[in-house]
């Protein structure tokens, strides 16, 4: 079994690199707009952030939070063009999406687009303690006489602990569509019923139409607690911190 908790606290403690303006208001006061002066303190990050190598993010209105997104910097680059040799596994339902949620705090997003599914759960030296949520690799399977020649791209939403993923080792226990689709075609099944199999597998940047990043506003946040979930992050590279300014505050 799979941790189903959020892991709020570390996605707001982890290695990222943005720049955020919160407002946190009542929802019966509703949002106020920021001053001029804050626009053009805005522009000027904005220009910075261009002048650093920064890539500017979209305006995201989860309510009754308001998060503006002004930058975000990648803090190396981690597309890995070599491929280094795995293990994989499957769990969940046949075509389906592994788990209901898993430890990285997706919920029901894992079975909707730009996720639907293409999903999975690493052992710890690739979970990295939530570090590892929302990264993307590619895996394929290496028999000729079963497997496709290309590999199957997969977003970590959850952590695989313990059996197939103990002892350090380096494992991938995929949803059942996910790891169907390393199959040639028609041979899902066959490949299924092999259990646990080697594959090889390297970092990829993630790729979703239209979105540079995304956050979600966790259930139960209010104006006293926050907690988010950063659902997509686009591209070629890890998150380094994160940033967040009250809104009409003088920093």
């Amino acid at each position: 079994m799979y941790y189903s908790q959020s892991y709020s606290a570390t996605l707001l403690c982890l290695s990222l690199s943005l720049s955020l303006s919160l407002s946190l208001s009542q929802p019966k006061s509703g949002l106020k707009l920021e001053n001029r002066n804050r626009e053009k303190k805005r522009e000027r990050n904005r220009k910075q952030a261009q002048a650093n190598g920064c890539s500017l993010c979209r305006l995201f209105h989860p309510p009754p939070l308001h998060i503006a997104l002004s930058r975000l910097c990648r803090a190396f680059q981690i597309a890995d063009p070599q491929w280094h040799p795995a293990t994989a596994t499957w769990y969940g339902s046949v075509d389906g999406d592994g788990s209901d949620g898993g430890a990285c705090g997706y919920g029901s997003l894992v079975d909707v687009v730009p996720y639907k599914a293409r999903v999975g759960a690493v052992s710890p030296v690739l979970f990295k303690n939530g570090e590892g949520c929302g990264a993307c690799y590619k895996v394929k399977c290496l028999d000729q006489s079963i497997c496709s020649r290309r590999a199957v791209t997969i977003i970590v939403t959850d952590e695989c602990p313990g059996g197939y993923c103990s002892g350090g080792k380096t494992h991938f226990d995929l949803s059942g569509a996910a790891f169907s689709r390393m199959a040639v075609s028609g041979h899902g099944p066959q490949l299924r019923n092999r259990g646990e199999i080697s594959v090889v597998f390297r970092r990829t940047p993630c790729k979703y139409h239209q979105q540079n990043i995304a956050f979600h506003v966790n259930e139960g946040s209010t104006p006293f607690w926050l907690s988010l979930l950063v659902e997509y992050e686009d591209g070629d590279g890890d998150i380094g911190a994160m940033q967040i300014q009250q809104a009409n505050s003088a920093q």
